[in-house]
């Protein structure tokens, strides 16, 4: 939908300047008035341009006589009528930079969330990570911490006040330099750490913030070069160099591993006293429910299968079933041994029911 503006187009050679806007709350914001619209100002800081409204601004009077004394002079403006479509002004209405800093001392580390450059919230911790001063409101979304030149340095995402979902680190070149995530304030799932040119040095994993699972180091060829097993924070024997070799002699080279979400189709699995249940999944979304006997043959079916090829992934991250799907059925399913090779497998006939090969 399409409106029309009547903008003053200036031409005057007299640069934008920067000032120093004071809000009822007494937040000061320093950056170069762009414009207005209705009643929200556009100001540009160097964190990006910020919307306010009229009403926020202690003296608004006074931004609107420098704007008119410094950029427009009688003798050269003239009125223009500029349509503008809504995808080109609302996208710059509705901007949101989220950004936070973290400042550390020998007393501990505080954390400043910001707004549009406006400080919202202060959290500061103590040498043991607990917290210790909470000020504000940190808003949910994804956040941003930067290096001086201006490169981006961290991204967090935060949820009801706490870090949730994914975050990033990077070095200076931009590199990823680690990756992991977080559940209500606490690293839960995978780590990953990274050399500067992009190489994987460790891998770790938690559960609600504590070491559960495989920590292992890379070498430059990114083999295993040393692991270790936690259960719990407690880690279990650990094993390198020759250790690692010798147990690879002396077993089958693994299969490659099955990525879950190398297929745009996935499922939960569900045991059953007498089966088992699967709900299907495409791109997220459930299509379809899946219930089987012990012998494998279907007994029941709702909602309608995607076409395509379902891998079904066990606790130790190896390939259990694949099942693939055509015609609102069950075409083929195939089981596989632990270590990866195919154990048997199976073709459905037009009662459902699942036939050996």
């Amino acid at each position: 939908m399409k409106f029309i503006l009547s903008l003053l187009v200036l031409f005057s050679a007299v640069p934008l300047f920067t000032e120093e806007i004071i809000l009822k709350d007494g937040v000061k914001i320093e950056g170069e008035f762009e414009g207005a619209l209705n009643d929200v100002y556009m100001i540009r800081t160097k964190y990006g341009v910020l919307n306010v409204k009229k009403e926020e601004i202690l003296f608004p009077e006074t931004i609107n006589l420098k704007s008119e004394e410094k950029t427009a002079p009688a003798a050269s403006t003239t009125a223009e009528t500029v349509e503008l479509s809504t995808e080109t002004l609302i996208p710059e209405l509705a901007e949101n930079i989220l950004e936070y800093r973290i400042f550390s001392d020998t007393d501990g580390v505080k954390k400043i969330f910001l707004e549009n450059g406006v400080e919202t919230a202060t959290r500061a911790f103590n040498l043991k990570n607990e917290l210790v001063f909470s000020e504000g409101a940190i808003k949910d979304g994804k956040y941003s911490e930067y290096y001086p030149d201006g490169k981006i340095k961290a991204e967090k995402e935060y949820a009801d006040g706490l870090e949730n979902g994914s975050a990033k680190i990077y070095y200076p070149s931009g590199n990823l330099q680690n990756k992991t995530g977080y559940k209500n304030g606490l690293l839960d799932g995978p780590v990953f750490i990274y050399s500067p040119e992009g190489k994987l040095l460790f891998e770790q994993n938690y559960i609600a913030g504590t070491l559960d699972g495989w920590v292992r180091e890379y070498d430059d060829a990114g083999a295993v070069k040393k692991q270790t097993l936690y259960t719990a924070g407690i880690p279990g024997a650990a094993s390198g160099g020759k250790e690692i070799a010798d147990a690879a002699a002396e077993q089958p080279a693994p299969k490659k591993k099955i990525e879950i979400n190398d297929s745009p189709l996935s499922a939960k699995k569900i045991e059953l006293a007498r089966g088992e249940k699967y709900i299907i999944y495409l791109e997220k979304k459930q299509k379809a429910v899946l219930i089987l006997d012990k012998t494998l043959n279907l007994i029941s079916r709702s909602g309608k299968l995607p076409d395509g090829t379902l891998k079904i992934i066990n606790e130790e991250d190896a390939l259990e079933k694949e099942f693939t799907f055509k015609g609102n059925k069950i075409e083929n399913l195939k089981i596989f041994n632990p270590d990866g090779s195919e154990k048997a497998s199976y073709r459905y006939d037009e009662k459902d029911l699942a036939v050996k090969k």
